[in-house]
């Protein structure tokens, strides 16, 4: 189970989610260097710099916020 605690310090907890132990950067035929960060990784500007060192010049970044059935966060509170 990943908790990831945000700046307004509100918890998201998902049995679905774990964290990961490494920066994906990979080339294609077009374009050299293409990172990935997902999700709350697109919170935290050193995994973006991190990414970059490790060769990103293109960075995919899908990030999901709301859409969908959890218990957190809940939009209200």
């Amino acid at each position: 189970m990943n908790v990831a605690a945000t700046a307004s310090c509100t918890l998201f907890v998902s049995e679905h989610l774990s964290s990961g132990s490494a920066f994906t950067v990979f080339d294609t035929p077009t374009v050299a260097g293409v990172g990935v960060l997902t999700c709350y990784d697109n919170n935290l500007c050193e995994n973006v710099r991190i990414t970059a060192l490790k060769g990103a010049e293109v960075l995919l970044a899908p990030h999901q916020t709301g859409g969908c059935r959890s218990t957190t966060p809940t939009p209200w509170a």
